[in-house]
């Protein structure tokens, strides 16, 4: 088995140095063991390119945030903050005068154990968002919950839209232009509030736990029936499978690598 390994792996390495010789990145007679960390960098960019892709884009949605905290963003560097590690320990390793079975062993015990860090907090992650989305679609308002504050101050801020629908006589009324909103705004509800403006305004939707709610902010711009709690919801469920699967799949694929490189019998 290790025999196979390590003509397999010596194959892909010199396919590599020839690479990047005819892209003249290398020259024709550096020393080959260049080409082995040349193999991890690629490796390493290949596996983190996804998590930080998600890192930069989805994990940095303010419902994300709102709901998920800074988590997502920690799970997206994960894998390139592992793999660094790792990367930078192969030269450490091979430095010392260790037996090869001693560095085989470390190398796998390092790669097992990063791949495994990653495997856990993805998910970790996947866990809570489907918790979350959970609460939001079905269990909406139950006490205790974040659900249950935005819900809260949607009712308030419901409350005095109707008082204004009362005072102008018209229903569509956006709550903003109502005397007096100013005031809510500098209340202790603000952050609430605004998040409700932006919750409408993103997902097209209206009221929170209420199906079938007249809209708050986004008058005349609400898709019918659809209720706020259950598009966030959705959302979250889809983030967390869109940032887990993939540090999933890298920290399966770290496993995989250093089962070969434990193999390898020219590390």
């Amino acid at each position: 088995m290790g025999k196979r390994v390590t003509r397999v792996v010596d194959h892909v390495l010199d396919g590599l140095h020839e690479e990047l010789v005819a892209l003249k990145i290398r020259h024709p007679n550096t020393d080959s063991a260049q080409d082995f960390y040349c193999f991890l960098l690629l490796t390493s960019f290949f596996l983190s390119f996804f998590p930080l892709v998600c890192y930069f884009t989805v994990s940095r949605n303010p419902h994300i945030e709102f709901w998920l905290g800074m988590e997502p963003r920690l799970i997206c560097l994960i894998v390139p903050g592992l793999l660094a590690l790792l990367v930078l320990s192969m030269p450490l390793i091979k430095s010392q005068n260790f037996s090869q079975r001693s560095v085989h062993v470390l190398v796998f015990l390092l790669f097992v154990s990063a791949g495994a860090s990653m495997i856990t907090s993805a998910v970790h992650l996947e866990t809570v968002a489907l918790g979350v989305s959970e609460t939001l679609v079905y269990r909406c308002g139950s006490a205790g919950g974040a659900s249950h504050e935005v819900e809260q101050n949607w009712q308030q801020v419901n409350a005095f839209r109707r008082r204004c629908v009362d005072e102008v006589g018209s229903q569509n009324v956006d709550v903003k232009r109502c005397p007096g909103f100013s005031q809510l705004l500098d209340s202790e509800h603000k952050a609430y509030v605004a998040y409700l403006q932006e919750l409408e305004s993103d997902f097209e939707c209206a009221g929170f736990c209420r199906f079938w709610a007249s809209p708050l902010f986004a008058v005349g711009h609400v898709r019918a029936g659809r209720r706020c709690a259950s598009a966030v919801g959705q959302e979250v469920a889809r983030t967390g499978h869109l940032i887990a699967g993939p540090v999933i799949f890298s920290g399966l694929a770290v496993i995989a690598v250093g089962g070969l490189l434990a193999a390898y019998d020219h590390l």
